[in-house]
């Protein structure tokens, strides 16, 4: 895997890995490794707490890696709908 990824590299500005849930299969920890940047998506009301402790330990085990924390699936009323549905800018969102 660590040929393929510098292949990749040396051809692609960008290469992306679609793993299996991190928190479920140690495939995934083999992939981290070898990246640059890993974006994790949770999803509001799915993701269960027993998985947030072992994504918190995460960038201690990887320092090399860029850690990203997608939140999905988050209900806001106040969010305007505008845009895409429910696309909208950070600043409209007054978080």
């Amino acid at each position: 895997m660590e040929k393929l990824v510098k292949e990749l590299r040396k051809k692609y500005d960008y290469v992306i890995f679609d793993s299996p849930p991190i928190a479920l299969i140690s495939d995934s920890f083999e992939l981290l490794k070898l990246m640059d940047q890993c974006m994790i998506m949770v999803r509001m009301g799915v993701t269960t707490e027993e998985c947030l402790p072992m994504i918190k330990e995460l960038p201690r085990d990887y320092r090399n890696v860029q850690m990203n924390l997608i939140i999905n699936g988050v209900k806001n009323p106040s969010i305007s709908r505008k845009y895409y549905g429910s696309y909208c800018s950070q600043k409209e969102m007054r978080i």
